[in-house]
């Protein structure tokens, strides 16, 4: 397995000892964007992760109460200005209770997180659920949030419950500080597998992907017209 660390703005970049964490970690999950928010160490903490060696994802942190579009598009500028792209994790989604912020979960409203998943598909080919168990069965056991590689979380077992009982690809399985490199709360997570999933190839704009699926369509019908002529 290879043990890997997710911090946001309430781990400041400075505070973390990055190469004591890359000889014993292989990768970060950096918070981008909360809702339509962008979390203002999201930059930092990619700069000094990938100078340290380590591979680099970004998460998104879903709110029932903001649009799916206003969403994806935070995400996005996150994304560009980070570079995300070959050698880097797949984006991943958050999808956990946020009851202060958003009130009661609602079914539906989560049910709406499915299409920033197909957005992610179409562009980067693969994405990351962020769940946990009981949450995934709150929401209505939403199938299309197992489709894509799964990062569960579930502390102080020997081996996390998964939603639908799905092998688990990242598992966050404790918080507490790592000795030399971070002196307060760390989340603190492992990869099952030797190789971590990375992005592989250019990411494809999804306005291009549409409209390469558009001509493609549309050839036949271009083909015989020319050949009429």
């Amino acid at each position: 397995m290879i043990k890997g660390i997710d911090v946001s703005h309430h781990q400041a970049p400075s505070a973390i000892n990055w190469s004591t964490l890359a000889k014993t970690h292989g990768f970060v999950f950096v918070r981008a964007t909360y809702g339509t928010t962008r979390d203002r160490a999201c930059a930092d903490h990619v700069k000094r992760a990938r100078a340290a060696g380590l591979k680099v994802g970004l998460y998104h942190f879903y709110r029932q109460t903001r649009s799916v579009e206003s969403q994806l598009a935070a995400f996005a500028e996150v994304a560009e200005l980070v570079k995300l792209g070959p050698g880097d994790l797949p984006p991943a989604l958050d999808l956990e209770a946020n009851t202060r912020w958003d009130g009661p979960p609602d079914p539906v409203r989560y049910g709406y997180a499915s299409n920033i998943l197909d957005a992610w598909e179409d562009q980067w080919g693969q994405f990351i659920v962020y769940t946990t168990q009981a949450f995934w069965h709150q929401m209505g056991k939403p199938a299309r949030w197992l489709d894509g590689l799964l990062w569960v979380a579930h502390w102080g077992v020997k081996e996390p419950a998964t939603p639908g009982g799905e092998p688990w690809d990242f598992w966050q399985h404790k918080v507490s500080p790592l000795e030399g490199v971070y002196r307060h709360q760390l989340d603190q997570n492992v990869y099952q597998g030797e190789t971590l999933p990375v992005l592989d190839g250019k990411a494809i704009d999804p306005i291009d992907a549409r409209l390469d699926a558009l001509l493609e369509e549309m050839r036949p019908v271009l083909r015989k017209h020319l050949e009429a002529r």
